[in-house]
């Protein structure tokens, strides 16, 4: 998963991109949300961000951060990164050394059209979800 753009959040906290390491979110869960940005706006945000504290009800934890914490940060992000258009990834880290927020920009994957005319290749993997209805980091599996 790579984070790109030239900042990504934890909590408040502004980080430059090259500093992100990814074992952040290896420790305890991450309940999470990605959201496409389209004119410097995240579609759907409001039923991205009820997603996000329908999963942390699935997984019997309580979002410490509310709706406007959520909003407020995941604007600051887009702000900062003077970007209008994208995929941006926001979570709440569950762990026992503290929660945290973060909020970074994913590659934007946007299919040619040989792609949707022709199609890819896939494989199937034999795995069931715990629970497939939330959206869960969690790499202690």
């Amino acid at each position: 998963m790579a984070c790109i753009a030239k900042y990504f959040l934890i909590d408040d906290q502004v980080t430059e991109t090259d500093k992100f390491d990814i074992s952040f979110l290896e420790k305890g869960f991450t309940i999470y949300e990605v959201v496409k940005l389209i004119d410097g706006f995240p579609l759907f945000f409001e039923d991205h961000i009820s997603r996000m504290h329908h999963s942390a009800e699935l997984k019997g934890v309580k979002a410490w951060c509310n709706d406007s914490c959520i909003k407020e940060r995941v604007h600051k992000l887009i702000q900062l990164n003077e970007l209008k258009k994208g995929r941006l990834k926001f979570g709440l880290r569950f762990h026992s050394s503290g929660n945290k927020f973060i909020s970074f920009f994913l590659e934007n994957i946007e299919p040619d059209i040989e792609v949707y005319d022709k199609g890819i290749e896939i494989i199937s993997e034999r795995y069931e979800r715990k629970s497939p209805n939330a959206k869960v980091i969690n790499y202690l599996l």
